[in-house]
């Protein structure tokens, strides 16, 4: 402060300089946030575009394979992948009790083959000592490769929900995460066998047909 409380030349120089950094150094922030704001669309757009293209190829093949239509005509009418840079949905709370549908037709089946493994006991005991011994047999079997199913559904399905809820929203983990989904996996090995039997059904030879006159 100077003399009768004006500032001095000195001072005020100072005061420009100040602001002016401070001008300088919030611009340069704007600046940098723009470039990161069109970094962040640029690739977007890329992997949007890989998405599209992928999605339609496999698509034109699935539909091949069924015979169909294929959905989408050209790349661009695949669905967008959501942006990284919006808002993540918020997650649908259940209506069913908490419990998946899945798990009561879990139960449901195990309790129906408890009841159908009764009723033939009953029976094979009428039959023999031999009958009984390849039934309990093949009543092991069963039991040991449904309780396998049983425990490896329920590994996919808490590693599946352990992915879910570190992902955050963030849309690579949850497609990540979605590979562990066990309608997912049970899904594709149905679709996979089911590929496997048509070709080898188009492989089996066909006898020829005699010729009618």
């Amino acid at each position: 402060m100077g003399l009768f409380g004006y500032d001095s030349a000195s001072e005020r120089a100072a005061s420009m300089q100040g602001s002016n950094a401070r001008e300088q150094s919030r611009r340069a922030r704007e600046r940098d946030d723009i470039n990161f704001q069109r970094r962040q669309e640029a690739d977007y757009e890329r992997r949007n575009w890989e998405n599209k293209k992928m999605a339609f190829e496999a698509e034109q093949r699935r539909a091949a394979r069924e015979g169909r239509e294929p959905m989408y005509a050209s790349p661009y009418e695949v669905p967008d992948i959501p942006t990284f840079f919006q808002e993540p949905e918020p997650v649908r709370e259940s209506t069913g009790g908490g419990i998946p549908g899945w798990v009561w037709l879990i139960g449901a089946a195990y309790l129906l083959m408890m009841l159908l493994g009764a009723v033939m006991q009953a029976i094979v005991d009428t039959l023999g000592t031999a009958a009984v011994v390849v039934f309990n047999i093949i009543s092991v079997l069963l039991n040991v490769g449904f309780t396998l199913v049983i425990a490896a559904v329920v590994v996919l399905t808490v590693v599946w929900l352990v992915k879910r809820a570190k992902a955050k929203g963030d849309p690579e983990l949850l497609k990540a995460a979605n590979m562990w989904n066990p309608l997912r996996i049970g899904k594709a090995s149905w679709l996979v066998a089911k590929d496997l039997r048509r070709e080898r059904a188009a492989r089996r030879p066909t006898q020829p047909q005699e010729p009618t006159y």
